[in-house]
Order: structure tokens, then C-alpha cells, then sequence
């Protein structure tokens, strides 16, 4: 009997054929088809996919495919986050969203308002619960703010106070300083030295308001030119005997209405003092001791007149008496 090995090869097999079996020990016959059909049939997917079952119930493997968002590298499923780009867009960010984060390496969701966490308000800055940054400041600020806007679009105020605040900038840092301290920053004394006074020099002028403007030297003496035709030397009343002082008496017309003694004072009438003395009482007016007269007399009678002067020079200082002629003898 010929082995299997010495058999003719079939050209092709059906399901019709016969194979020879054993059954329970006895040698049997039976269909090639009825042989497979509990057999696994072959599998057949499309590159890249995986075999599962999609399908309700029992049954074969079959075709799973991937979808966006899922790369398969080798024989590992791994997530590239393209299906991110098919998320609506979110019109607004809002405390309660959650946000997808990888912490150290692991897939977390966090609440938006967590953010905040990594921020914090610096110098003369303010964060309130609701997420709004706001400046602040010392003293009290009227007005309204408008945050985000230009200076040009903020509220026009139409007049300072020695309160109201401006904005610098100090050692590299935001502060406020009171505009009275801002204009008083530099005295008088701490501005620089000017040079020689010039026609074109100007000074700060207020002409009907608070505005201030610039005034040169050439006009104010203009000013001051026009006046001068009309000024009119003071006259002060000397009723009691009476020391000469310089912001009393220096550049008047002293009017003798009794007959007093004026005495000098060469230390409160300094070099330079000036008057003049008429007598219109019924007596004498005199010269009190100090005095040096033109005449060699330190009386004045009834209206008489005379200039007073206090000079100093290289011989000391002196009280000079120049006695003029009364009216009546003019």
C-alpha cells in the first residue's frame, strides 16, 4: 500500500473533495468543505487598520479603522492631537472652562481660574477676585479712569489742584506725585545762576487768570516807563519828635505840622536815604544833634524846607541837612 508521500499531487482542491479521516479509531471519509467549515476563514484587513469587532453579537474579527487624532507607529497606538482642529472655538475664556495641560508628563484637566496662580500684583497694582488689574495709588484721585485708552481719550480736566496727581516714572519704577510737589520740586535757591539781565530775559507772568505766560524784561520796563509820569512822591504827617527810618521816611515829603525835632539814625537811614522836610507849623522844626547843615543852621523856621540825606563815603557817614528858602522868600 502506497504512503501518502507517494501519492499523486492534486492539481486543485474543492469542497467537494474527499479526505480521509479518523473517527473514534475508525477510518472515515468526508468533504474537504465539511473539514473547514468550523475553520477560522482567512483575514483580510486594509493598511493601517486593527481587527476587533464592531459589530452587535458573536462573530468574526473584523475591520477597525483609525480615526484623527490616532497615528499607529510600528504596533503602537499613539495620539497626535490632530482631532483638536474639528473643536468649536470657544468664544469667550470663562473661570469655569477646563483646560487640557500635561503635567509632568500626565494628561490633566485644570479650571481656568487656576491661571491666575501664576501671577501676582506688584507695587501700587490690584487683582480682584473677578481676574480686573487696576492701579493704585495714595491720596484721593477724582475723576474716572478709563482703562486701555490713549491719553487722548481720557476725560479733559480744565484746571489743576496742588492735589491732583501725575504720573512719573522714579528709579525705573510707576509712581504718582502731587502736582503741588511736581512744580515746587526746585526752589529758587537750587535753580542754576542766570548770567547778566538781558532785555530778552523773561519772567512767569498771571495776566486776568491762573494761566501763567512769559513776560520779557523789555516789556515790563515799557510798563514801568509809562508809569513814571504819573508817579507822585508820598507825603507822611510829623506830629512828635521822631528818629528818621528808612522804610518810613526814605523818598517822602515829610510834613511838619508841629514844631518837633528829627533826629538821625545813620544805622536805620543807611547810605542813599533821601527826603525832603517842609515846616508848616508856627514854630521851629529842628535838626536834631548828628545832623550837618548846609547853612550851619539846624533849625527850620515856619515853611521852610530841606533835603535830608545820609551818605557814606571814605570819611565816614555822615547826616546832611540841605536847607532850602521858604516859600515867602522864594
Amino acid at each position: 500500500m502506497p504512503t501518502i508521500s507517494e501519492l499523486p499531487v492534486a492539481a486543485s482542491v474543492s469542497a467537494a473533495d474527499e479526505v480521509l479521516i479518523s473517527q473514534g479509531g475508525t477510518a472515515r471519509a468526508t468533504l474537504v468543505g465539511s473539514l473547514l467549515a468550523s475553520a477560522q476563514s482567512a483575514i483580510t484587513v486594509d493598511s493601517p487598520s486593527l481587527i476587533g469587532r464592531s459589530s452587535l453579537g458573536s462573530g468574526g474579527p473584523e475591520q477597525v479603522n483609525i480615526g484623527i487624532g490616532i497615528n499607529l507607529s510600528g504596533d503602537t497606538l499613539v495620539a497626535n492631537g490632530s482631532d483638536h482642529a474639528a473643536f468649536p472655538a470657544a468664544a469667550s475664556l470663562s473661570l469655569q472652562s477646563d483646560l487640557v495641560i500635561s503635567n509632568q508628563g500626565s494628561p490633566m484637566l485644570m479650571q481656568a481660574s487656576l491661571l491666575r496662580g501664576l501671577f501676582s500684583a506688584g507695587t501700587n497694582v490690584d487683582i480682584d477676585p473677578n481676574g480686573v488689574i487696576s492701579a493704585t495709588a495714595t491720596g484721593t484721585i477724582i475723576g474716572t479712569t478709563e482703562v486701555g485708552n490713549s491719553i487722548g481719550q481720557l476725560q479733559v480736566v480744565t484746571e489743576l489742584t496742588t492735589q491732583d496727581l501725575v504720573a512719573v516714572s522714579h528709579a525705573g519704577l510707576d509712581y504718582a506725585i502731587n502736582y503741588g510737589n511736581l512744580i515746587g520740586g526746585v526752589t529758587i535757591d537750587q535753580a542754576q545762576p542766570a548770567g547778566a539781565p538781558g532785555d530778552a530775559d523773561t519772567i512767569w507772568v498771571a495776566q486776568g487768570s491762573n494761566v501763567m505766560f512769559s513776560q520779557s524784561f523789555s516789556a515790563i520796563w515799557g510798563w514801568v516807563a509809562s508809569k513814571l509820569p504819573t508817579y507822585k512822591t508820598s507825603v507822611v504827617e510829623i506830629t512828635a519828635n521822631t528818629n528818621l527810618d528808612t522804610a518810613v521816611h526814605n523818598g517822602r515829603i515829610l510834613v511838619c505840622s508841629q514844631p518837633i525835632t528829627l533826629s538821625p539814625s545813620t544805622t536805620s537811614m543807611g547810605s542813599g536815604f533821601q527826603c525832603m522836610v517842609i515846616n508848616a507849623s508856627g514854630g521851629n522844626v529842628t535838626l536834631g544833634p548828628g545832623f550837618v547843615s548846609s547853612n550851619g543852621s539846624l533849625l527850620l523856621a515856619s515853611w521852610q524846607s530841606a533835603t535830608l540825606f545820609c551818605l557814606t563815603y571814605s570819611a565816614g557817614t555822615i547826616a546832611f541837612a540841605a536847607v532850602g528858602v521858604s516859600p515867602s522868600q522864594a
